[in-house]
Protein backbone atom coordinates (compact mmCIF):
# COMPACT_ATOMS: atom_id res chain seq x y z
CA UNK A 1 0.00 0.00 0.00
CA UNK A 2 2.96 2.57 1.10
CA UNK A 3 4.23 1.48 -2.60
CA UNK A 4 2.25 0.01 -5.42
CA UNK A 5 4.61 0.13 -8.14
CA UNK A 6 6.66 -1.52 -5.85
CA UNK A 7 4.51 -4.27 -4.75
CA UNK A 8 3.13 -4.97 -8.64
CA UNK A 9 7.53 -5.24 -9.63
CA UNK A 10 7.58 -7.97 -6.84
CA UNK A 11 4.41 -9.54 -8.05
CA UNK A 12 5.98 -9.85 -11.40
CA UNK A 13 8.84 -11.53 -10.28
CA UNK A 14 7.67 -13.31 -8.16
CA UNK A 15 5.88 -15.02 -11.53
CA UNK A 16 9.05 -15.14 -13.16
CA UNK A 17 11.04 -16.68 -10.37
CA UNK A 18 8.00 -19.17 -10.36
CA UNK A 19 7.89 -20.23 -14.10
CA UNK A 20 11.08 -20.42 -14.83
CA UNK A 21 12.23 -22.47 -11.91
CA UNK A 22 11.97 -26.52 -12.40
CA UNK A 23 11.02 -26.85 -8.52
CA UNK A 24 9.82 -24.82 -5.54
CA UNK A 25 11.16 -25.44 -2.39
CA UNK A 26 9.96 -23.93 1.00
CA UNK A 27 12.15 -23.64 3.79
CA UNK A 28 12.79 -22.26 6.88
CA UNK A 29 11.61 -22.33 10.83
CA UNK A 30 8.04 -19.95 11.42
CA UNK A 31 7.02 -19.13 8.34
CA UNK A 32 3.11 -19.63 9.23
CA UNK A 33 2.85 -17.83 12.20
CA UNK A 34 0.22 -15.92 14.59
CA UNK A 35 0.12 -13.79 17.37
CA UNK A 36 3.35 -11.83 16.59
CA UNK A 37 3.38 -8.10 16.49
CA UNK A 38 3.05 -6.26 13.21
CA UNK A 39 1.45 -9.15 11.99
CA UNK A 40 -1.72 -10.57 10.92
CA UNK A 41 -2.19 -13.96 10.16
CA UNK A 42 -4.71 -13.63 7.45
CA UNK A 43 -3.16 -11.30 5.32
CA UNK A 44 0.47 -13.92 5.80
CA UNK A 45 -1.57 -16.88 4.25
CA UNK A 46 -2.94 -15.20 1.71
CA UNK A 47 -0.08 -13.77 0.19
CA UNK A 48 1.25 -17.88 0.33
CA UNK A 49 -1.48 -18.54 -0.76
CA UNK A 50 -0.81 -16.95 -3.85
CA UNK A 51 2.59 -18.36 -4.19
CA UNK A 52 1.06 -22.06 -4.42
CA UNK A 53 -1.66 -21.11 -6.31
CA UNK A 54 0.56 -19.80 -9.24
CA UNK A 55 3.07 -22.93 -8.60
CA UNK A 56 -0.15 -25.22 -9.26
CA UNK A 57 -1.14 -23.20 -12.31
CA UNK A 58 2.12 -23.86 -14.02
CA UNK A 59 2.23 -27.35 -12.36
CA UNK A 60 5.54 -27.10 -10.38
CA UNK A 61 6.19 -29.44 -8.26
CA UNK A 62 6.51 -27.93 -4.57
CA UNK A 63 8.59 -29.35 -1.63
CA UNK A 64 8.22 -27.45 2.08
CA UNK A 65 11.63 -28.59 3.62
CA UNK A 66 11.47 -28.69 7.24
CA UNK A 67 9.61 -26.01 8.16
CA UNK A 68 7.57 -25.46 11.64
CA UNK A 69 3.79 -23.94 11.92
CA UNK A 70 3.46 -21.87 14.67
CA UNK A 71 -0.27 -21.74 14.84
CA UNK A 72 -1.73 -22.46 18.51
CA UNK A 73 -4.73 -21.70 17.84
CA UNK A 74 -6.89 -25.11 16.12
CA UNK A 75 -9.62 -22.78 15.67
CA UNK A 76 -6.97 -21.73 12.38
CA UNK A 77 -5.73 -25.03 11.49
CA UNK A 78 -8.22 -25.44 8.79
CA UNK A 79 -6.99 -22.28 7.28
CA UNK A 80 -3.76 -24.15 6.19
CA UNK A 81 -5.21 -26.69 4.10
CA UNK A 82 -5.12 -25.12 0.41
CA UNK A 83 -1.00 -24.14 0.96
CA UNK A 84 -0.54 -28.18 1.52
CA UNK A 85 -3.18 -30.34 -0.76
CA UNK A 86 -1.92 -31.21 -4.28
CA UNK A 87 -0.81 -34.30 -5.33
CA UNK A 88 2.49 -32.60 -6.37
CA UNK A 89 3.42 -30.92 -3.17
CA UNK A 90 5.66 -33.08 -0.65
CA UNK A 91 5.92 -31.99 2.95
CA UNK A 92 8.49 -32.10 5.59
CA UNK A 93 8.21 -30.38 9.25
CA UNK A 94 11.51 -29.96 11.58
CA UNK A 95 9.19 -30.98 15.09
CA UNK A 96 5.73 -33.06 16.36
CA UNK A 97 4.02 -30.11 16.53
CA UNK A 98 3.70 -29.22 13.25
CA UNK A 99 3.60 -33.13 12.71
CA UNK A 100 0.67 -33.36 14.67
CA UNK A 101 -1.56 -30.09 13.08
CA UNK A 102 -1.14 -31.57 9.71
CA UNK A 103 -2.21 -34.79 11.17
CA UNK A 104 -5.50 -33.26 12.66
CA UNK A 105 -6.04 -32.32 8.33
CA UNK A 106 -4.88 -35.19 7.11
CA UNK A 107 -2.28 -34.31 5.05
CA UNK A 108 0.77 -36.50 4.12
CA UNK A 109 4.15 -35.20 6.05
CA UNK A 110 7.34 -36.09 7.06
CA UNK A 111 9.60 -35.32 10.24
CA UNK A 112 13.07 -33.95 9.07
CA UNK A 113 15.46 -32.18 11.54
CA UNK A 114 16.43 -28.71 11.01
CA UNK A 115 18.49 -27.88 7.95
CA UNK A 116 21.53 -26.98 9.98
CA UNK A 117 22.25 -30.25 11.71
CA UNK A 118 22.94 -31.74 7.88
CA UNK A 119 25.58 -29.57 7.48
CA UNK A 120 29.24 -30.79 7.42
CA UNK A 121 30.68 -28.92 10.80
CA UNK A 122 34.81 -29.53 9.56
CA UNK A 123 34.02 -28.00 6.02
CA UNK A 124 32.81 -24.58 7.66
CA UNK A 125 35.09 -24.06 11.05
CA UNK A 126 37.90 -26.16 10.21
CA UNK A 127 40.40 -27.91 12.79
CA UNK A 128 41.83 -24.75 13.58
CA UNK A 129 38.52 -23.52 15.00
CA UNK A 130 37.70 -26.70 17.50
CA UNK A 131 37.52 -26.07 21.10
CA UNK A 132 39.51 -22.50 20.71
CA UNK A 133 36.94 -20.44 23.15
CA UNK A 134 38.06 -20.52 26.82
CA UNK A 135 34.49 -19.27 27.60
CA UNK A 136 31.45 -21.42 26.13
CA UNK A 137 29.75 -19.57 23.40
CA UNK A 138 25.90 -18.71 23.59
CA UNK A 139 24.41 -17.79 20.61
CA UNK A 140 21.61 -15.23 21.32
CA UNK A 141 19.21 -14.75 17.93
CA UNK A 142 16.04 -12.75 17.78
CA UNK A 143 14.12 -10.48 15.16
CA UNK A 144 15.12 -7.02 17.12
CA UNK A 145 12.23 -4.74 15.03
CA UNK A 146 9.41 -6.53 16.66
CA UNK A 147 10.47 -5.98 20.32
CA UNK A 148 9.38 -3.48 22.52
CA UNK A 149 9.46 -3.42 26.31
CA UNK A 150 11.10 -6.99 26.53
CA UNK A 151 14.80 -5.15 25.77
CA UNK A 152 14.93 -4.10 29.41
CA UNK A 153 14.42 -7.97 30.04
CA UNK A 154 17.18 -8.84 27.32
CA UNK A 155 19.68 -6.97 28.91
CA UNK A 156 19.73 -8.71 32.36
CA UNK A 157 19.78 -11.93 30.76
CA UNK A 158 23.08 -11.12 29.02
CA UNK A 159 24.48 -10.27 32.29
CA UNK A 160 23.08 -13.48 33.93
CA UNK A 161 25.23 -15.29 30.97
CA UNK A 162 28.07 -13.51 31.26
CA UNK A 163 28.02 -13.99 35.27
CA UNK A 164 28.19 -17.35 34.68
CA UNK A 165 30.89 -17.72 32.41
CA UNK A 166 29.38 -17.71 29.40
CA UNK A 167 30.34 -15.25 26.65
CA UNK A 168 26.29 -14.63 24.58
CA UNK A 169 27.22 -13.39 20.84
CA UNK A 170 24.59 -12.30 18.84
CA UNK A 171 23.64 -14.66 15.59
CA UNK A 172 21.74 -12.91 12.71
CA UNK A 173 19.32 -15.01 10.97
CA UNK A 174 17.91 -12.32 8.66
CA UNK A 175 19.93 -9.58 7.02
CA UNK A 176 16.80 -7.89 5.15
CA UNK A 177 18.08 -4.89 2.82
CA UNK A 178 14.55 -3.11 2.46
CA UNK A 179 12.93 -3.98 5.60
CA UNK A 180 14.88 -2.64 8.53
CA UNK A 181 12.45 -4.19 10.98
CA UNK A 182 13.43 -7.56 9.27
CA UNK A 183 17.36 -6.87 9.68
CA UNK A 184 18.78 -8.34 12.42
CA UNK A 185 22.37 -7.02 12.24
CA UNK A 186 21.17 -3.78 12.14
CA UNK A 187 19.81 -4.25 15.68
CA UNK A 188 21.99 -6.31 16.74
CA UNK A 189 25.18 -3.54 16.02
CA UNK A 190 22.98 -0.78 17.84
CA UNK A 191 23.15 -3.36 20.98
CA UNK A 192 26.50 -4.44 20.08
CA UNK A 193 27.86 -0.90 20.83
CA UNK A 194 25.94 -1.00 24.18
CA UNK A 195 26.95 -4.53 25.37
CA UNK A 196 30.71 -5.10 23.82
CA UNK A 197 28.80 -8.14 22.69
CA UNK A 198 30.15 -9.80 19.41
CA UNK A 199 27.90 -10.02 16.76
CA UNK A 200 27.58 -12.26 13.24
CA UNK A 201 27.32 -10.32 10.15
CA UNK A 202 26.22 -12.34 7.29
CA UNK A 203 24.91 -15.81 6.79
CA UNK A 204 28.52 -17.52 6.57
CA UNK A 205 29.79 -16.24 9.98
CA UNK A 206 26.24 -17.24 11.40
CA UNK A 207 26.87 -20.55 10.24
CA UNK A 208 30.27 -20.87 11.58
CA UNK A 209 29.01 -19.64 14.98
CA UNK A 210 26.51 -22.11 15.05
CA UNK A 211 29.28 -24.74 15.19
CA UNK A 212 30.93 -23.27 18.59
CA UNK A 213 28.59 -21.95 20.39
CA UNK A 214 27.74 -24.73 23.39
Amino acid sequence: RKNPLMNILYFLKNIYSIFSSDLIIIGGWGLFFEGERKSDLQKLLSQWKMRIRLGKLLKKPIFYWSISLEIRNKNNHALLRPLFEWENIKISVRDTSSKQILESLWLRRTLLKDPVLWINRDAIVGDGHKGSMQRKLVGIAFRGGYLYEEEASLIGIIGAIRESWFEPIFISHSIHKEKSEENDYLYFKSLSERTGIAITSDIESSMRTFWEIE
